[in-house]
């Protein structure tokens, strides 16, 4: 892993934007729990320039979407709160500075996955960048674990499981749809998103997610699997609209009287979900064939 240096020695390597955000991020980790040791294994960093001839800087200062990092957090082993409620009160307290999507996960239970041979924490533990470190707890090597072919055919019995899931659950959703059920039509699109962001995150990279929640997988595909984000890079105000009903699939949609969502919004979150399952299929299964031919690493 790569140790993170965000302190500037001269003017020239004066520290990066996203760099002064990741220190503001780690002070306030710190503060808020006892934590062994926090890994960025990814970022979303929006540089985005805004120029116009009708534009002064004076007086219209440009807009600027919050950056996003994916952290993996170590607690202390002292550290006695549930992991769920150190992520969502982290999370929360974090919505100020940026986009911080948390993973929390114990050391023994991370060693554990090392000595099984985790594609997941095995890639994270080799490319990932620390941002803190207190030592006390120290990873284990990577094993290789299960022989790779046991390994391989259970995660291609994983993914056909999970999407033969996914396309049962859209089946539904068209069923409904037809049927002039819109609600119980979205419920089943939420369900379809959730098992195929499941699956490819499984199958892709190895990651058995500790939540089934749909806004936590999407948050993880748009930076682990962008081509099978939900949204367009842009994020439009349609796409947090659709997004915002796809959501809502999972409760409001079932039992409050008060949802609702357009047959045209409702074909949207159709098309765009099948287009999803359709890649997905394409891209696990040929995953797994390059695995298989030797043509691409196990381990990302």
């Amino acid at each position: 892993m790569k140790k993170q240096n965000l302190s500037p020695s001269t003017v020239s390597d004066k520290p990066t934007a996203d760099a002064l955000e990741l220190e503001a991020i780690k002070e306030l980790l710190l503060s808020k729990f006892a934590i062994e040791k926090v890994i960025c294994f990814g970022s979303i960093i929006n540089n985005i320039q805004n120029n116009s001839c009708f534009k002064t800087s004076e007086n219209e200062p440009e807009v600027k979407l919050q950056n996003s990092y994916y952290l993996l957090v170590v607690p202390k082993a002292s550290e006695t709160l549930a992991d769920i409620v150190i992520q969502m009160q982290l999370e929360e307290g974090l919505k100020t500075l940026a986009n911080v999507t948390i993973i929390v996960h114990r050391m023994e239970e991370i060693n554990k996955a090392l000595e099984n041979g985790s594609s997941f924490f095995t890639t994270i533990y080799k490319k990932g960048t620390v941002l803190f470190d207190h030592e006390k707890e120290d990873f284990v090597v990577p094993a290789s674990g299960t022989p790779l072919n046991k390994r391989i055919i259970k995660r291609e019995a994983f993914w056909l499981q999970w999407f033969s899931l996914s396309e049962g659950f859209l089946r539904g959703a068209v069923f409904f749809k037809n049927d002039n059920n819109h609600n119980l039509s979205v419920y089943m699109l939420h369900q379809a998103l959730q098992h195929c962001y499941s699956g490819m995150l499984r199958v892709l990279t190895g990651y058995r997610t500790n939540t089934n929640g749909l806004p936590r997988l999407m948050k993880l595909i748009d930076n682990i699997i962008p081509e099978s984000s939900f949204t367009s890079f842009k994020k439009t105000p349609e796409d947090t609209r659709l997004i915002g009903l796809l959501l809502k699939g999972f409760g409001d949609a079932r039992y409050s009287d008060k949802f609702k969502i357009t047959e045209q919004e409702l074909s949207m979150i159709t098309t765009r979900i099948e287009e999803i399952l359709k890649t997905a299929n394409t891209s696990c299964l040929l995953h797994i064939k390059k695995i298989k031919e030797g043509k691409t690493s196990y381990i990302a």
